[in-house]
């Protein structure tokens, strides 16, 4: 055998031999799908609790989730609020049975009512509901399937935003109600943790992790963003606790991280953009959400390590 054709087969084999390695989860995530998810929201206006965008993005997200192979259950409940009693309809996505060791990845979906302005809520909540959809599909694709030690199941929460002043009794009536059936249920055990993404679109992109957060989520939030160079962009411990959605599951003592950026406004630090109709799609990256889904995924990778 000549040293050419010897050398040739070294190089064949050693190639046909050699280990694939593929690419972390988190590179599946496309921030373009995510945005455009957001547009589609804000086709459809204001979503908040009874009104027609509100029907129709319930429609949208179950339509999208089947299209990605989930199993959608439409959680519907009738609560009394400062304006009347509404219908609420939390929309809790599953892949396969019920498991002993759960990690819910939730988002709300409802804006919040105004009675004087337009307020489609591209940030808050367009763009979490956006990066949960994409995270949809990315968790759906077979090769993703069985990956974790526990199964993902996804809650888009209804009835987030208070609709007058919040207070105990008018806010978070989604997630207080999921949580007071998961109890009766005896399905709390299960939760291994409970991930919330709320406004994670804009522009200038900081996470500013909310100090009611348990603190080694917190921790392994840190771990993975270091892990994709993005650790400068997490502010921890955030001055202040932040009431959101993941208040009902820390009250009955499941770890809970609260993903979110609390800083959106005309300048570093502020928050004046928030619940106002400045909250548009003008405000909101491609980037932004690109590095949510990321650091989401990254993060679900760790809690198996």
């Amino acid at each position: 055998m000549s040293k050419i054709l010897f050398v040739l087969l070294f190089i064949f084999f050693s190639i046909q031999n050699k280990p694939v390695y593929a690419e972390p989860i988190s590179e599946e995530f496309s921030g373009n799908n995510a945005y455009l998810h957001l547009k589609k929201q804000l086709i459809f206006g204001p979503r908040y609790v009874g009104s027609a965008g509100h029907r129709q993005v319930q429609r949208y997200i179950i339509e999208q989730l089947k299209k990605y192979g989930w199993y959608p259950e439409q959680m519907v409940f009738s609560q009394d609020t400062p304006i009347g009693k509404k219908v609420f309809t939390n929309i809790i996505a599953t892949k396969n049975k019920l498991s002993n060791k759960i990690v819910l990845i939730c988002s709300h979906y409802d804006t919040k009512w105004f009675r004087n302005i337009n307020f489609v809520g591209a940030n808050d909540a367009g763009s979490s509901t956006a990066v949960l959809l994409e995270l949809a599909r990315v968790l759906g694709l077979p090769k993703y399937n069985n990956k974790f030690s526990y199964e993902p199941i996804l809650v888009f929460f209804d009835g987030e935003e208070a609709f007058i002043y919040w207070s105990d009794t008018d806010s978070l009536f989604g997630s207080r109600y999921f949580v007071s059936q998961w109890k009766k249920q005896n399905k709390l055990e299960h939760i291994k943790c409970m991930v919330l993404i709320d406004m994670v679109g804009d522009k200038n992109w900081t996470i500013t992790v909310p100090e009611n957060s348990d603190k080694k989520l917190i921790d392994l939030l840190l771990l993975s963003a270091e892990k994709l160079g993005i650790r400068n962009k997490i502010t921890t411990p955030y001055r202040f606790s932040i009431e959101d959605d993941h208040i009902p599951f820390v009250n009955e003592g499941i770890p809970a991280i609260d993903i979110i950026d609390f800083e959106y406004g005309s300048a570093p630090g502020k928050n004046d953009y928030w619940h106002t109709i400045e909250d548009n799609l003008d405000k909101i990256s491609i980037k932004s959400l690109t590095l949510t889904g990321k650091l989401v995924l990254e993060f679900l990778s760790n809690l198996d390590k």
